[in-house]
Formats: C-alpha cells, sequence, structure tokens
C-alpha cells in the first residue's frame, strides 16, 4: 500500500491533481445548486408578477 501511496517520484503531482479535481467537482456542484435555487426565486416572482397583473387587469373598468 505505501508503494501506491507514494508513486514514485510523481506522487506530488498525481495527489495534488487528485485534489483539484475533487475540489472543482465540489464547486461546480455548489455553483449548479446556487444557480438552481435563483432561478427557482426568479420564477417565483415572475409567476407572481403576472398573477397581479391579471388580477389587477380583470378589475379595471372597461372605457
Amino acid at each position: 500500500m505505501p508503494d501506491f501511496l507514494d508513486m514514485g517520484k510523481y506522487s506530488f503531482y498525481v495527489w495534488s491533481s487528485v485534489a483539484l479535481f475533487f475540489i472543482l467537482i465540489g464547486w461546480d456542484m455548489f455553483s449548479l445548486q446556487r444557480k438552481q435555487k435563483s432561478l427557482c426565486r426568479q420564477l417565483l416572482a415572475m409567476q407572481r408578477r403576472q398573477k397581479h397583473r391579471r388580477r389587477s387587469h380583470r378589475n379595471q373598468p372597461l372605457e
């Protein structure tokens, strides 16, 4: 097992690459979740505005 973890003289490069890969995958997942929440909030706000416009449009008297 120590031979596997040592990776010869390339262990720093290999393990730093593995760590960077997992960090970037984690960051990508985190940013996608934030974007999804933001888009859901925007959709809800748009739906509320449309509902409000329909209500106010129906309540206006015809001329």
